[in-house]
């Protein structure tokens, strides 16, 4: 059959295959050494191409295997060259160990043997990357940092239409598969399976000799690389169903042989050698043909393909129902120990679901559904589905499936009550979790080891449980599954019988104990460990660190510091404030002026020429000093396209070793002395402002080597923020674990994501779980603050596992105005930042009294979390924050008088109103606020008059317009000795009386009419 290859290059756009493999691909010779490439864990994938071009005859007969061995473990993956077009054949590569593998080719055709190379495999950098999917026992498992290190995998499924030939390619542009993924995720499949259906009827001479033997059309397979890496960069799968049930047309089945036969096998060799490196799909054997073929037939056509992938997919076949006859799932033997069960119809009741569970103990199951279906009267709408997934959780077998066509007479079911089930058992549920109905009149699971019950019961006011033996008393947790996410707290039962008393009628999980998104206050500190935020408050050496912050100087001199600032060559000089710091004398000028924390983050540009805001490209390269360095190094290369700036490009995978250097002097210095550094990774005002602002961002395609995939203007805030796109994610995961490779190890630090963010939910979730695995990887923890959009920064603080990691709160997006109303913009709109951000905007529509009532709101149902705001207000706004157990107060105006350069650090302009304040504290107060917490303690004017205490120790009292204070000292002992502070002049007064005795009510009468702050200590 000589001339397929040449017939091929003759008509070369048929063969158009898609490159887009992590690892560029280069043509080898004969017996070539390929030399060693780079990889990361997980990452598909890395691919090498060979050149074949005196094969004669079919291409997809060409037989060449490929043997990975991984040089330390001796772990092997053994794998195929697929035919890619021409005279070109290939194979792929997805690392499952660190270190070194090595390959080689082997096959009878001499041009596809001999070849050889290495793989150097690092752990990946993204926790979102993940394995193979697995399984242990009946519960689907996810492969974590290696292939033996595995964690439960909760998912739901997602059907779409079952996509025929035409509908199939309708996919072939990418953003319509980005779309599918992005309705999957928008309707509650926050990690999911994705269901396509598909019959594989157009692969030409690949499927059917007789059908399209002059060009085969290898299309299907491009569009399927694409489809499942870019749900494998999201942290969802694919479930590929293989075969479809118009396959009925040849007999049996329309293959020579059946599926078993000669010409059935070339697809599944392909399909092997191609599909098999990459996670990120599961494949059923068939739709709607289990009663066309043998159990036999199927078992021998799953285990073909185990053997011929050489990295393991959980493969299956389908039945229609669970009871006898040929169509009876529970009856299928499976294909060995690496598969999964499916059944298309849900079962009635959660009985059924055990026995089908139970009946198959070794292997994971899931059940297909459609919205219309009814048996035994049981109507599978979106109240039967809900059920039918919390039925199979409390069978021991977590996995979901939630079938819906996407077709009008079958509407989406309701996105809230799909959110609810994955919020609820993400980071509860475990592989060692058990069933434990014994315990409850509804259901129940147990894992032992860390004494964790989940129980659920249907159409339940009240659920009784048993949990005498739970070693403690733990804290119990109520959610109403019908409902959106919403936690009702149900105490602390100790061990013994319980009846929990739920709010209403419905359908009801319960959470006891072990529960990682639990909220508790902080121990007092000497039992709080080395930790910055302690009870709520930044703290060092058991002294609180209060006061304000200086935000840094974005571009011009003049006004505030930037760490990143470098005067090198400037003849007004290079070491003074606002040119090169002196991070020395700054930090004692922040201790000494009354703002001990610095916020940074990158200038809007390097060169100051662009001080003038113009957008112009600049055509040489003479820049003038101060410059604002970036953290992204530029290349070195000479020659070539320059950056909008007229200097070279910047490479986004390397860094800029001094402004790192600089920012962890910095930090170094805040741990000694007892500052505080505000890092933020990044800097939004250049994504939505002017154009001025844009040109010269480094991320901007004209500026880098890299693509990145970002628009050449403005607005780019959400292509920013789009960590879907495979480059931006990549490099945006390098970029924050170097941060915290240079500042991991600082205490002082506090993470914030951006200057200005107003982005959406799915980049903070992506920035925090990149730090998460940062912790896990190296064994370190950092303190990380949450700014962001009122409705990005409840749904973080909801979320019970990424809400535990968030040790501080940054509320300076949103605010209560004067009247009662609330300023709330959505995250994910695009909207600037500075137009808020600062604290201006919220010092107008605000007043002492509404910012008290936000941050104390915030503070008492977060006891654990430290605040920081931004409020360019006066003395009283200033104690309103403290009052409410606010640490640190943003202001950006903190700069040098007349906005002028000094010589040296003196006393910035705006620091007078808050230094007598400041000064007592650090003098009287330091080292007892930690302990101290708001308290509803007063009984005259609580509107205005408000109380911190630690209750039979420490008691202040601040009246924001003087008059009578009534304190309520009723819970207390002993005798107190009572002063004013004055916070215009820092004066203490002896108050009038000077020693009461607590065990009641407590009266004094201010000064005047001005605001006073009362303090009473126990002698």
């Amino acid at each position: 059959m000589r001339g397929i290859a040449d017939r091929t290059r003759r008509g070369g756009a048929a063969w158009a295959i898609l490159a887009f493999a992590i690892i560029a691909v280069a043509p080898a010779g004969h017996g070539d050494d390929f030399g060693e490439r780079a990889a990361t864990m997980w990452a598909p994938f890395v691919e090498w191409s060979v050149e074949n071009p005196t094969y004669e005859g079919n291409p997809f007969d060409v037989v060449a295997a490929v043997a990975f061995t991984h040089t330390d473990s001796g772990a092997r993956h053994v794998t195929e060259m697929f035919y890619a077009g021409g005279s070109t054949w290939r194979f792929r590569f997805t690392g499952t160990k660190a270190g070194e593998w090595t390959f080689k080719t082997s096959s009878e055709d001499p041009e596809l043997s001999g070849h050889t190379g290495r793989v150097r495999v690092s752990p990946s950098p993204d926790p979102a990357i993940r394995g193979f999917l697995t399984h242990q026992g009946n519960k689907f498992a996810i492969q974590r940092r290696d292939a033996d290190d595995l964690e439960g995998y909760l998912f739901a499924v997602y059907m779409n239409e079952r996509l025929i030939p035409e509908g199939f390619s309708a996919l072939a542009e990418p953003a319509k598969i980005e779309a599918l993924l992005d309705d999957t995720t928008a309707n509650g499949f926050e990690i999911a399976f994705t269901y396509i259906c598909h019959n594989w009827l157009n692969l030409g001479t690949l499927r059917h000799d007789e059908h399209n033997s002059e060009n085969p059309d290898l299309r299907t397979f491009d569009l399927l690389d694409r489809m499942i890496t870019k749900a494998h960069a999201r942290g969802m799968r694919w479930h590929l169903w293989a075969w479809g049930d118009e396959a009925r047309k040849w007999t049996p089945i329309g293959l020579p042989g059946g599926i078993n036969g000669p010409v059935d096998r070339r697809l599944q060799r392909y399909i092997a050698a191609r599909l098999g490196p990459l996670p990120g799909w599961t494949m059923g054997y068939g739709f709607d043909l289990i009663e066309w073929t043998s159990e036999e037939g199927r078992n021998e056509w799953a285990s073909f393909l185990h053997e011929k992938m050489g990295w393991d997919h959980l493969l299956c076949t389908r039945g229609f129902r669970l009871g006898g006859g040929k169509n009876n799932i529970t009856s299928y033997s499976g294909f060995g120990g690496n598969d999964l069960t499916t059944s298309r119809c849900g079962p009635v009741d959660y009985a059924e679901v055990v026995r089908h569970i139970d009946a198959d103990p070794d292997r994971p199951s899931f059940y297909e559904e459609r919205h219309s279906y009814l048996r035994k009267g049981f109507k599978l709408d979106m109240t039967g589905t809900r059920r039918l997934r919390w039925w199979q959780a409390m069978a021991g077998g977590l996995g979901g499936f939630f079938g819906f066509y996407r077709k009008s007479e079958h509407p989406y079911p309701n996105p809230e009550q799909l959110r609810t089930a994955q919020r609820f058992w993400r980071g509860r549920f475990t592989l060692d979790m058990m069933r434990c109905n014994d315990l409850t009149d509804g259901w129940g699971l147990k894992d032992e080891a860390r004494s964790f019950y989940v129980f659920y019961k249907e159409d339940a006011d009240r659920i009784e449980v048993d949990l005498s033996s739970m070693p403690a008393a733990q804290r119990a947790v109520a959610v109403d599954t019908a409902q959106a996410y919403a936690e009702v707290d149900l105490g602390e039962p100790a061990p013994g019988r319980h009846t929990f008393e739920l709010p209403a009628r419905s359908d009801w999980a319960i959470a006891v104990g072990g529960v990682p998104g639990k909220q508790e206050a902080a121990p007092p500190p000497e039992e709080a460990g080395a930790g910055l935020v302690q009870n709520g408050w930044l703290v060092q050496n058991d002294h609180a660190i209060w006061g304000w912050v200086q935000h840094n100087g974005w571009w011009r001199p003049g006004q505030r510091a930037n760490l990143a600032r470098r005067s090198v060559g400037d003849p007004v000089g290079d070491v003074r404030p606002n040119r090169t710091e002196d991070l020395g004398k700054l930090t004692d000028s922040m201790l000494q002026y009354g703002y001990p924390g610095f916020e940074h983050n990158y200038g809007l540009w390097y060169d100051r020429r662009r001080d003038a805001h113009d957008a112009a490209r600049r055509t040489d390269p003479h820049v003038a000093p101060p410059f604002l360095e970036q953290p992204w190094a530029r290349t070195s290369e000479a020659g070539g396209e320059p950056a909008w700036d007229g200097l070279p490009k910047y490479d986004l995978e390397r860094f800029n070793p001094w402004y790192f250097d600089r920012l962890k002097a910095f930090a170094d210095l805040c741990d000694e002395k007892g500052t505080v550094l505000i890092h933020k990774f990044y800097m939004q005002h250049a994504l939505l402002e002017t154009p001025a602002h844009y040109v010269d961002l480094p991320w901007r395609p004209t500026n880098c080597i890299q693509d990145t995939g970002m628009p050449d203007g403005l607005p780019a805030a959400n292509a920013f923020y789009d960590v879907t796109h495979p480059e931006r994610r990549r490099l945006h995961t390098a970029y924050i674990r170097h941060c915290l490779d240079v500042l991991g190890e600082n205490r002082n630090l506090i993470s914030l994501t951006s200057q200005e963010f107003t982005g959406p939910l799915a980049f903070v979730e992506f920035w925090l779980d990149t730090i998460a695995q940062w912790e896990r990887d190296t064994g370190r923890e950092v303190t990380i603050g949450l700014g962001a959009p009122k409705d990005v920064q409840d749904a973080i603080l909801a979320d019970p596992l990424r809400g535990k990691q968030v040790d501080v709160l940054d509320l300076r997006y949103w605010w209560l105005r004067a009247d009662g109303t609330l300023f709330a913009p959505e995250g994910g709109r695009e909207m600037a930042g500075r137009a808020f951000e600062s604290g201006h905007q919220q010092a107008k529509e605000s007043s002492p009294q509404s910012f008290y009532q936000k941050v104390r709101g915030y503070r008492d149902r977060f006891p654990d979390k430290a605040i920081v705001d931004a409020y360019e207000g006066d003395r009283l706004a200033s104690w309103a924050f403290l009052m409410a157990g606010g640490s640190l107060l943003v202001r950006g105006q903190i700069c040098y008088p007349n906005q002028a350069d000094p010589p040296d650090y003196i006393q910035p302009a705006e620091v007078e109103t808050l230094l007598p304040t400041y000064h007592f504290l650090r003098e009287h107060l330091a080292a007892r606020l930690p302990r101290m917490s708001p308290c509803d303690l007063v009984r005259e004017s609580p509107d205005r008059t408000w109380c911190l205490a630690q209750p039979g120790r420490t008691y202040l009292v601040y009246a924001l317009k003087g008059g009578d204070i009534a304190l309520d000292l009723s819970g207390a002992a002993g005798r107190y000795r009572a002063r004013w502070f004055d916070p215009r002049s820092g004066e203490l007064i002896q108050a009038e009386p000077g020693l009461i005795s607590a065990g009641g009510q407590v009266s004094f009468g201010a000064p005047d009419n001005q605001d006073w702050a009362l303090w009473l200590d126990r002698e």
